[in-house]
């Protein structure tokens, strides 16, 4: 009997082991699926979370990118705009250059009058503040003028015609001859044109030299308005006097000092303009500029 009761005794032990060994293979592989699927389904909410993020950032650049070509669409009309009116404005100024070249002596005219010349015009923009001026009397004067104008552009173009028109008017009209009484009248005329003497416009008028040329006794006079006249003479320095109103460059070139006084509204004392005489030789070359 003791033999019965340890086989069957055995065969009970074998049965538990076997079911033992089932339960901890179900666990093992549990703990296994979790292990698998815990790490992919944090990686699923992760992705989606992202995909959300992703797309509504798209949505938000898509809406800049409707901004943008919104902006990007007013700013060409807008250019559009701004350059149909410069246009308008070049052309303005293109044809105020126009009459601003009509209204200078042609080159044929200075070229009758004076042979021996060169003119050196270069504007720094379309229209220019600064202008010459040249006519010639019956009796055989040359009278010309450079002139520094206020302003540069549009304004100081209107200035050059004032200035061109009131030369009309003082030497050919009125004819006046002497330099230092054109450029008095020169000046009262700058000042009514401008308004009289208005605080606004004190500082408005010119700068210049201008010079009469007397073919017939070959003088020279001139008067000027911070300008100075320059006279190229060969051994100049050491055949002249000296002067406080001449400053020599060397020995052939003496610069000629003129009136520190504008052609306008003056804050200083007010004095008329001097003029000065040169008895011109041969091989004498005058400059005037500004």
């Amino acid at each position: 009997m003791a033999y019965i009761f340890i086989v069957v005794s055995s065969s009970l032990t074998m049965a538990q082991g076997k079911n033992a060994t089932a339960d901890s293979l179900n666990y093992i592989l549990e703990l296994a699926l979790v292990g698998v699927l815990g790490p992919v389904l944090l990686f699923a909410i992760v992705l989606y979370s992202r995909f959300r993020l992703i797309k509504k950032q798209k949505l938000t650049i898509e809406d800049q990118q409707q901004i943008v070509m919104r902006a990007n669409a007013e700013i060409k009309a807008l250019s559009e705009i701004i350059d149909d009116k410069n246009k308008d404005i070049t052309d303005s100024i293109r044809y105020a250059q126009r009459i601003q070249r009509a209204i200078l002596p042609s080159s044929e005219y200075c070229n009758y009058h004076l042979k021996e010349h060169f003119i050196l015009f270069k504007p720094k923009d379309i229209v220019s503040g600064d202008f010459y001026w040249l006519y010639a009397t019956p009796d055989s004067k040359v009278i010309w003028m450079v002139a520094d104008c206020t302003g540069h552009g549009v304004p100081g173009a209107f200035m050059s015609m004032i200035g061109n028109s009131l030369l009309n008017e003082i030497v050919i009209q009125k004819r006046l001859t002497k330099p230092g009484e054109i450029l008095d009248l020169l000046r009262v005329g700058v000042i009514n044109a401008l308004g009289g003497g208005d605080e606004d416009n004190t500082r408005d008028g010119m700068d210049g030299v201008i010079c009469m040329w007397d073919k017939k006794q070959n003088t020279l006079d001139f008067a000027g308005a911070y300008n100075s006249l320059y006279l190229y003479r060969k051994g100049v320095h050491n055949k002249a006097a000296d002067d406080d109103t001449m400053r020599y460059h060397g020995d052939d070139l003496v610069e000629f000092k003129t009136d520190n006084q504008p052609i306008s509204m003056f804050e200083g004392k007010e004095f008329s303009f001097n003029t000065h005489e040169i008895q011109l030789k041969d091989g004498d070359h005058v400059y005037t500029c500004i």
